[in-house]
């Protein structure tokens, strides 16, 4: 009964949780101080870490040079996640990177490097965000070779923040082991990684709504958090503190129960059942 009159914003019980899974996926030690939960579709990340990066550019041009930029976020050809419609809500502009068959349509780093190179010539434009979705639309992975050669690009541009939708890290596909930028020593703190855990949590990511956001660097992870909040557009509904309450003990027998046997069903059963018990309560 203690348990289910919890009531945070952010649940430790759920944030130790995805640090877990997150130790799974990242070499680098992750600590829950470093995550955040969200209530709702990790596309409400997106909204909001473009809307960090938007604003930041906005705001540091207008002070050096007295008028800004229009800042452009860019993505592989293919990304569904970015939306479309996101950098233009808060005031940019989304710019997809052609990919090539003769490299079955995977970005590489030289194409990255023509495209911000193309793009910053006009000097009215800077690129802000960057955003690679893992495994990529057509369900490849990249090698960490790959993803050395892409972070070799990133780190010649500081302003630039990266973010890695790492809804399938760790999982392999034809004998890739999928990788992360936050392995990259040279731009782990330039960048972040957001996900909904679907691989990992089943129903608990779908019938719950939560997801998370992660990043090395403190702060970034202050002024995110900032923009944080319990209910965001894309949330088809807003997330009461019944299940609120109700995800933190989930999350809590996730961690006792170290993720074994769960599937859909259970944590769709779980929440229902937890929901019923504090209704009572």
């Amino acid at each position: 009964v203690e348990c289910l009159r919890i009531k945070e914003h952010q649940p430790q019980q759920a944030k130790e949780a995805i640090t877990m899974v997150l130790n799974e996926r990242i070499q680098r030690p992750v600590s829950a101080e470093e995550v955040l939960i969200l209530y709702g579709s990790s596309m409400q990340w997106l909204d909001i870490v473009f809307r960090q990066a938007i604003i930041k550019s906005l705001h540091e041009d207008f002070r050096q040079s007295g008028y800004a930029k229009q800042p452009i976020v860019i993505a592989p050809a293919g990304a569904f996640k970015c939306g479309g419609y996101f950098p233009h809500a808060n005031g940019g502009k989304l710019h997809y990177i052609p990919t090539q068959l003769s490299n079955n349509y995977k970005l590489t780093a030289d194409l990255l490097e023509k495209e911000i190179q193309e793009i910053e010539s006009d000097g009215l434009k800077k690129v802000v965000c960057f955003i690679l979705e893992t495994p990529s639309a057509l369900g490849q992975n990249f090698t960490q070779e790959e993803l050395s050669q892409i972070a070799n690009v990133l780190v010649q541009y500081p302003y630039i923040l990266w973010v890695q939708d790492g809804y399938n890290l760790g999982t392999e596909h034809d004998g890739i082991l999928n990788p992360s930028l936050a392995d990259c020593p040279e731009i782990a703190m330039q960048g972040c990684t957001i996900s909904s855990f679907r691989r990992d949590w089943g129903g608990a990511a779908s019938y719950a709504n939560v997801s998370a956001f992660h990043t090395f660097n403190l702060e970034l992870l202050r002024e995110i958090s900032k923009q944080c909040s319990e209910t965001y557009f894309y949330t088809h509904l807003p997330f009461s503190d019944l299940q609120s309450v109700a995800t933190n003990v989930i999350a809590e027998n996730m961690i006792s129960s170290g993720f074994l046997g769960e599937n859909q069903i259970y944590f769709k059963q779980q929440l229902t059942e937890y929901v019923r018990c504090v209704e009572d309560t």
